[in-house]
């Protein structure tokens, strides 16, 4: 994949690093939470914290990277766009601004159904209406049913009558629609096999993180709260190495 050796070693350091504190961090949130010992107000101790965000920059450097060894020029531009997006927003959110946080990664999920949906154009011209109608419409039927659920037994008892409940809504379209881009990628073609899956299993793991922090911030201080945003990184770490390293050219077999 990488034919510079220096490079590679750059590389194969920041992933050896990531794995190293998402091990970490995940370890250690979850023995606070079996011993009982977890911050009820900020579940977070200052390591995990630092741990994660750290983590987060880690993963867009490796979007950063790319370089040459990229999927193509214009597909490595926009994954850094991603990335720049998500690192501005883990910033804000570091900060505790939960509204405009909201709103950045709102407009992450935009750049996200832009980078993932390179191709789309050709492929409506490509394949048939029959086809295109019965993968997009079924995907599209599965995505919004889970999420109208979610949104009715979970989101929606939570956060009705809070400023945040119209962002949400929003987020959540935008969230579900861009999740759907994501799998999308295998009909389109438009990236390798690999890639594909790589995007539509990152896709899934930002989508559960990601209606993980709208429970989390919905609700009050307590056991649930701990659990949810444990588990928000469980998943939202690996959304963002997936992302970054579909943004490489990977070999087929």
């Amino acid at each position: 994949m990488l034919k510079n050796i220096t490079k590679q070693k750059i590389f194969f350091l920041i992933l050896g690093i990531i794995f190293f504190l998402y091990g970490s961090f995940v370890t250690l949130d979850w023995t606070l939470f079996f011993f009982d010992i977890a911050p009820v107000v900020q579940p977070e101790i200052p390591y995990t914290r630092i741990a994660k965000v750290s983590s987060a920059f880690l993963c867009a450097t490796l979007a950063w990277i790319t370089g040459i060894d990229g999927f193509n020029k214009s597909d490595t531009k926009k994954i850094r766009i991603v990335f720049i997006s998500i690192a501005v927003g883990e910033i804000i959110f570091l900060l505790d601004i939960y509204i405009m946080g909201v709103i950045i990664f709102a407009l992450t999920q935009i750049l996200l159904i832009w980078r993932n949906g390179q191709g789309f154009r050709n492929y409506n011209q490509t394949e048939t209406l029959k086809d295109r109608l019965r993968w997009g419409i079924l995907l599209a039927a599965i995505i919004s049913l889970i999420t109208i659920l979610i949104f009715i037994f979970i989101i929606y008892p939570n956060l009705v009558g809070s400023d945040l409940f119209v962002v949400i809504i929003i987020y959540a379209i935008l969230v579900s629609i861009s999740l759907w881009t994501g799998w999308m990628t295998f009909r389109i073609g438009f990236f390798s096999k690999k890639n594909a899956l790589m995007i539509s299993i990152g896709m899934i793991c930002f989508y559960i993180a990601d209606f993980l922090v709208g429970l989390n911030i919905s609700l009050d201080p307590g056991t649930l709260r701990i659990i949810t945003h444990y588990f928000t990184w469980v998943f939202y770490e690996p959304a963002l190495l997936l992302l970054a390293l579909s943004g490489y050219r990977w070999k087929e077999k």
